[in-house]
């Protein structure tokens, strides 16, 4: 009676065994799929990074122009307020410069998010995960080269470049002939 029990035991342990194995088949219909993509990659062969770059020398050059068109006013200026605005314009700029940066990479995230929304949808993929937050990855969930070939062609739309002006209003210029 003892041997019926044990082997009752062990057959329903394999088959309890067998059907959790045959659960983790991933080629299945319906399997969850996470594909991996290297975002410094995609960023650099798309030309999206190029675009990013040139817009913010664009910007990087209005933001001198200002600077320049600053610096053109302190001669003027008493030294107390040359000192202060100054450094005011400094900050300012600088301030200005770290919130265009931020924008403009936006929009090529933006962009690289959008293309990989689309993959997810048309692909039935469950998710689309960075590459450098995985230890190891299977060349065949790496889909790199086919999101920067999607990319490749993308036109981004960056926010117009900063308007640079003095302000007329605090600025204490020292009179010639004193």
């Amino acid at each position: 009676m003892m041997k019926s029990k044990s082997k009752w035991a062990s057959l329903a342990a394999t088959v309890l065994l067998m059907s959790l194995l045959t659960g983790c088949n991933e080629s299945e219909k319906g399997a969850s799929v996470i594909k991996y993509v290297n975002i410094d990659k995609v960023l650099q062969d798309s030309g999206l990074l190029g675009q990013e770059q040139l817009h913010l020398q664009a910007v990087k050059a209005r933001l001198d122009t200002g600077a320049e068109l600053a610096r053109s006013r302190y001669e003027t200026m008493e030294d107390a307020v040359k000192t202060q605005a100054m450094q005011d314009d400094s900050r300012l700029i600088n301030a200005q410069w770290q919130a265009e940066r931020l924008q403009a990479r936006q929009v090529v995230m933006n962009a690289l998010s959008s293309q990989a929304r689309q993959m997810v949808s048309e692909e039935g993929l469950v998710a689309i995960m960075p590459l450098q937050g995985a230890l190891a990855v299977s060349e065949t969930m790496d889909i790199t080269e086919q999101m920067s070939g999607r990319l490749k062609h993308h036109s981004l739309s960056f926010a117009d470049l900063p308007e640079v002006s003095l302000k007329e209003a605090d600025v204490t210029e020292v009179k010639p002939g004193k």
